[in-house]
């Protein structure tokens, strides 16, 4: 079940996933892992959005990463961003500021804001998380 379930994604999603690795950042610390998809890739990919579900985890695999941000355009004006944590970091409470939910050490919201608009506030506050944490 577990293969049918994880294991079972099409050329697409695989090409996809691999541009979705390649623009992948790490943070002033390395700590926070992060990477955007634009609705163009999804398009010009034939892709739908819940065709990157999962695409975040592999994110936090990278040695040395605690926390993994995904923003993928959804529309023209909607961008869901979706954060997850190893564990030592909760993230619930960043989603729930912008009007998401979800769990402790994963959460999500929908924004409108521009990507580079939200991965600094987000980046930003992500990272005085861990250091905050940490103390």
């Amino acid at each position: 079940i577990q293969l049918e379930v994880f294991g079972s994604n099409n050329l697409k999603q695989i090409h996809m996933l691999g541009l979705t690795l390649e623009n992948t950042k790490l943070s002033e610390s390395g700590k926070i892992a992060y990477t955007y998809i634009p609705l163009e890739a999804m398009v010009q990919n034939n892709i739908s959005p819940n065709e990157t579900k999962g695409f975040i985890n592999n994110l936090l695999t990278i040695k040395g990463v605690e926390i993994a941000v995904l923003l993928r355009q959804d529309s023209k004006d909607k961008i869901k961003v979706s954060i997850r944590s190893k564990g030592n970091y909760p993230i619930y409470d960043l989603a729930e500021e912008y009007g998401g939910g979800g769990h402790k050490f994963a959460a999500s919201f929908i924004s409108n804001m521009p990507p580079d608009t939200l991965f600094k506030r987000i980046i930003d506050k992500l990272e005085k998380l861990t250091v905050e944490t940490l103390n």
